[in-house]
């Protein structure tokens, strides 16, 4: 992952759908430490399609609210699946994403139809 020693501005209380393509946001909490510590800036790619063992922002629809989860993921979605995703009726497999957090160690699996977005994590804002 790129380190950046440039200055950043973090988003604000921006609307999901006018994100731009490439945004930063800052880390709250140290969920995923050691890797990114709380107040850490990482810059998130919103068309780049995060791979298996890159870290990315969840966009989660949960009762009617969007909700965002910053996660190392696991096991992502086949290129093929488009999101946000929608199922044909009948369907008895549901798409899932795993992601993974580091501190304390444990994995979360979210349906693939509540999840609005997932934005790869290009790179860290070092110190400024």
């Amino acid at each position: 992952m790129e380190k950046l020693t440039e200055k950043v501005e973090v988003i604000g209380d921006m609307m999901f759908h006018e994100l731009p393509e490439r945004y930063w946001l800052e880390v709250t909490g140290n969920a995923l430490e050691p890797t990114f510590s709380n107040g850490c800036k990482v810059r998130c790619e919103r068309d780049a399609r995060p791979e298996n063992g890159d870290f990315a922002t969840a966009y989660i629809l949960q009762r009617g609210e969007l909700k965002q989860v910053l996660g190392k993921v696991i096991f992502g979605l086949p290129k093929e699946f488009e999101l946000p995703f929608e199922g044909h009726p009948g369907d008895t497999v549901r798409p899932m994403v795993v992601m993974a957090q580091s501190n304390p160690a444990r994995q979360w699996s979210l349906p693939a139809e509540k999840l609005m977005g997932l934005h790869k994590v290009s790179a860290i804002a070092g110190e400024l």
